[in-house]
């Protein structure tokens, strides 16, 4: 018999954005705010992300539509290379999920720090192009090996 758990249940904080582009096929990618205050799939690798899309609404330029985001908890990503339960994870450039390699400091002054934005961890595992279960939870850089 197989064992039940509880991560399965896609549960968390949900708010509506609006968007001004198709998302139909962005179900399950990290999102974040354009400047204009609509949401759009993240592209940057490793940046900052506002969540994750939890639908698909086609949006145009004159037809405003909302998109539901999930802001914390347990989501569903679309994986973007290989990771394992437990792992940290960053976004890569097409908004999918990817491990997470850790920060670096360079001395001088002042400190520097540089490297990927924490988004979550790995509740399973997670191959490219398949869909994954975490729990979303920006917690900035951390430190190279760092775990959760």
């Amino acid at each position: 018999m197989a064992a039940i758990v509880g991560y399965e249940v896609n549960i968390g904080w949900d708010i509506s954005f609006p968007t001004i582009v198709d998302l139909s096929v962005k179900q399950y990618y990290f999102a974040v705010l354009g400047s204009d205050g609509n949401l759009v799939v993240a592209s940057t690798a490793g940046g900052p992300v506002l969540g994750v899309i939890q639908d698909g609404p086609v949006g145009t330029s004159s037809s405003t539509r909302g998109c539901a985001v999930r802001l914390g908890g347990v989501s569903k990503v679309v994986c973007g290379g290989t990771f394992n339960p437990g792992d940290l994870l960053t976004t890569d450039s097409a908004g999918k999920a990817v491990k997470y390699t850790g920060a670096s400091v360079y001395t001088g002054t002042p400190y520097t720090v540089s490297g990927s934005q924490v988004v979550g961890v790995a509740l399973s595992a997670g191959a490219a192009g398949d869909l994954a279960t975490i729990n979303f939870n920006p917690q900035g850089l951390a430190a190279a090996g760092a775990t959760a």
